[in-house]
Formats: C-alpha cells, sequence, structure tokens
C-alpha cells in the first residue's frame, strides 16, 4: 500500500522520524527472553531515559506511514539511513530532525537518486540551514 502511495504522489515531500519500543523494563533486562545483547540497550533522548528493545525508522507521507525499518535500540538514526529503501521518485524531499545529520549520506542519496534530504541542523552544524 505505501508502494502505491509513493507512486501516485510522485515527487513529494516526506517526513523521517524514529520511536524506540522497549521490550522490558531496565530492571528485568537480565531476565528478557525476547531479546539478547548490549546492541538493543539504546537512549530515548527526549525522555532522557534508557530503554531495551527496538527502533523503529518511520517515513511518512501526509502522515501516513509508507516506509519503516527495525533496527536495534542502541543504533544511532543516522545509521539508520543506509537501511531504509528510500524508494520515491526523484526531486522529493525528506525532512528529517539534528539526529539524522550524515553529510556523506545526505551526498549520496542526491547523487544517485536525486532525493533533497532536509535535515534540521544544530547551531554548531558545518552546513547551516538557508533562510
Amino acid at each position: 500500500m505505501g508502494k502505491q502511495l509513493k507512486d501516485m504522489a510522485g515527487a513529494a515531500d516526506y517526513r523521517l522520524d524514529s520511536f524506540p519500543v522497549a521490550v522490558c523494563d531496565n530492571i528485568r533486562i537480565g531476565r528478557c527472553k525476547v531479546l539478547r545483547g548490549e546492541a538493543f540497550r539504546g537512549k530515548h533522548a527526549a525522555m532522557r531515559r534508557y530503554f531495551y528493545g527496538v527502533r523503529v525508522q518511520v517515513m511518512t507521507l501526509n502522515g501516513i506511514p509508507v516506509e519503516f525499518c527495525i533496527v536495534p535500540g542502541s543504533e544511532h538514526d543516522s545509521q539508520s539511513l543506509g537501511k531504509l529503501p528510500f524508494d520515491v521518485a526523484p526531486e522529493s524531499s525528506i525532512y528529517m530532525d539534528a539526529g539524522y545529520t550524515d553529510y556523506l549520506s545526505e551526498d549520496d542519496l542526491f547523487e544517485a537518486e536525486l532525493i533533497h534530504a532536509k535535515v534540521q541542523r544544530r547551531s554548531n552544524s558545518k552546513r547551516k540551514d538557508e533562510p
């Protein structure tokens, strides 16, 4: 269904963000039978809390999910960019928050697919936002 929505939209504006899915509380990590290993121990910065589980990367079109990827909880957002297929039309724009800052991936995405990665920049960024 996501593929059909992307095909109908053509060159459009997409949003990419992630959210954590905790499998168990921190105190029960040692007894967790679903997941094993330190790769699943991540940090949810907005809540200032650690979690044990997976992180879901979701790309939406007008609020409707069209692509997603499930990665271990310890994986940073910028590392997850290579795992999403980005099967969108050329000249599309993907808006992301500052956690996705990776200049090499942005340049590769534009050169290979003609997709504009619009990342919200931090104040000390090497590439400043245009006004």
